[in-house]
């Protein structure tokens, strides 16, 4: 019998089946600020660097690029 976080998996699974690219894009855009932000706020509150890094470094180059066209924007 599948529990209730299993059925919840299961609808937010068919549910990104039904996304278009643009949607996936902007969720993934979304989850990597939300992460930088958490990242941040780790830092400023001086906790020591999760280890290993949570991140690669395809990552933090996709977190730059979205903050220099963030600050380009205004």
């Amino acid at each position: 019998m599948a529990t209730f976080h299993d059925q919840i998996a299961a609808h937010e699974a068919a549910h990104a089946e039904q996304l278009t690219m643009s949607e996936h894009a902007q969720r993934f855009a979304q989850v990597c600020r939300d992460a930088a932000s958490l990242e941040a706020s780790r830092r400023r509150s001086g906790l020591p660097e999760p280890t290993p890094a949570p991140w690669p470094d395809s990552t933090w180059a996709f977190l730059a690029e979205q903050t220099r066209r963030a600050r380009s924007r205004g």
